[in-house]
């Protein structure tokens, strides 16, 4: 039961204590508050990315990376071209160099299948082609010399060993590649059996100049 105020000049007094009372009491539910009372602070708001900006966020990042592809792959193409200007210039000194030392350049050789032989120099009397006849002047001494001491077995390594100087590097890499098949290329004429069943190819050709027919 609410009590009553009294009549007096102490009512002043009774009021303000009963406000005091109620402001400070648990259960007033904020319905009497301290006027100096510090008010409570907000919750954080929850942090994190809604769908659309994700969705704009991966839009970005493709919208560069195809702006980017083109420039990079033409630096590595800008790569590739310098690398092949320099096998060139380097099949070049090496034809140069066999031009100094024998007074001619490399020749063709004989007919296609035929490899190179060690021991028949370099004249017309060679069956290797001129990529055959520069690998001495190309710091491949050994590679061209493979069968010199009479095992010509040694001359199917020689013929199966890639050299990434003959390769252009945006047409295929320095690798071995498969020989053909017997029933649709004849084997090397002067290679002993087992015929190699992989090759070393090249990328380069050269203009051949008169032909000179073997026995002619």
């Amino acid at each position: 039961m609410k009590p009553n105020p009294p009549s007096t000049d102490a009512a002043w007094t009774w009021r303000l204590n009963t406000r005091v009372a109620r402001a400070s009491c648990p259960c007033s539910r904020g319905h009497w508050r301290d006027a100096s009372a510090t008010p409570r602070p907000s919750p954080p708001a929850p942090c994190g990315f809604t769908l659309v900006e994700l969705l704009v966020v991966i839009t970005i990042i493709g919208i560069l990376i195809a702006l980017l592809l083109p420039a990079v792959q033409a630096a590595r193409e800008a790569a590739r071209r310098v690398q092949c200007s320099n096998h060139l210039k380097q099949i070049s000194l090496a034809c140069l160099n066999h031009e100094e030392i024998h007074g001619f350049l490399p020749t063709g050789g004989w007919p296609v299948l035929f490899a190179g032989e060690p021991t028949r120099g370099f004249d017309r009397r060679q069956p290797g082609g001129w990529l055959y006849n520069i690998l001495p002047y190309m710091e491949q001494v050994a590679l061209h010399d493979l069968g010199a001491d009479g095992d010509r077995q040694k001359m199917c390594v020689c013929v199966s060993t890639p050299l990434a100087t003959f390769h252009c590097p945006s047409r295929r890499p320095a690798i071995v590649y498969p020989f053909p098949s017997a029933s649709t290329f004849c084997p090397y004429y002067n290679l002993p059996t087992p015929q190699p069943t992989v090759l070393g190819r090249t990328d380069y050709t050269g203009a051949g100049g008169s032909i000179v027919e073997i026995g002619g």
